[in-house]
């Protein structure tokens, strides 16, 4: 392991986690609770497989994850955080608010499809036909499906309706994100091979679940989009609540009028805070 050599807890703690794919492993597993191997490597893509084993081996070697044998019949192994690693959520919380400005707008790329790690590759028909980015004439930011084989998951049958871009299985009209499963009787809509949504839910593969996009603030407006720490979403946008929530370090006055923020008298966009330069961002 490289090291900083410093007596310092900041760096201490970069020699532990500050290495590239760090992080994001402890994302993915904060999400998902638990994950096999080949979830940890679906969930980042890019990173190459002897890479993500010596991370996890790195991890483990220093207390911030676990491994454990799934419950029968499964015969895999699944990696856990530690309560050691479960501690770097305010830690992400918090660069995730601070890259938030970096991005222009939600990702529009179908492994970042509307937020972090939100994968549609891992949607429908995965590997091979699956969903896609903005498939359909919908909101931007969306997993669709553009094709009838993107809907149907093995041997399963299905079709897809281009114009909204969700599937139908056996007559009954998916949710956001869902596709085909064989059932007991016909074909099943499905959220990531489990029980399908709600009303009113879509489905998402990261956070994984379903999830109400007009009013979670975890998933606002698209799959994975998070609000800053105490704005709620509402209709699908995220709303500040209060004055302070819109200072992210701006020397000026900051304002919150109607859940929009004001940094020194010019509104911000939906979602955008104060910045230390004083514009919104």
């Amino acid at each position: 392991m490289r090291t900083y050599d410093q007596y310092c807890p900041a760096a201490r703690a970069l020699d532990v986690v500050g290495d590239r794919w760090t992080l994001l492993i402890v994302r993915e597993l904060l999400n998902r609770g638990a994950a096999r191997y080949t979830d940890l490597k679906d969930g980042l893509p890019g990173i190459a497989t002897n890479l993500l084993a010596d991370r996890l081996r790195e991890h483990e070697d220093n207390g911030i994850i676990t491994r454990e044998a799934a419950p029968p019949p499964i015969a895999t192994t699944l990696f856990r955080l530690t309560p050691r690693g479960e501690a770097l959520q305010p830690v992400l919380t918090a660069l995730g608010e601070w890259g938030m400005p970096l991005l222009e707008d939600a990702s529009e790329d179908a492994a970042n499809c509307g937020g972090c790690g939100n994968a549609c590759s891992l949607q429908g028909d995965a590997p091979g036909d699956h969903l896609v980015c903005d498939g359909g004439n919908r909101p931007k930011n969306h997993c669709g499906c553009s094709n009838n084989k993107q809907c149907r998951i093995g041997s399963a049958g299905g079709s897809c309706n281009g114009a909204t871009g969700r599937c139908s299985c056996s007559g009954q009209v998916c949710h956001e994100g869902e596709a085909c499963i064989s059932g007991g009787v016909g074909n099943a809509c499905s959220c990531n091979g489990n029980a399908g949504c709600a009303a009113g839910e879509a489905c998402c593969q990261t956070p994984t679940g379903c999830f109400d996009l007009l009013s979670n603030p975890s998933s606002c407006g698209a799959c994975g989009h998070v609000c800053p720490t105490g704005f709620a979403c509402v209709a699908g946008a995220c709303a500040c609540t209060a004055d302070s929530q819109c200072n992210a370090g701006s020397p000026g006055a900051v304002a919150c009028t109607s859940g929009v923020c004001a940094c020194g008298g010019a509104g911000c966009a939906a979602g955008q805070r104060c910045q230390p330069d004083g514009a919104c961002g």
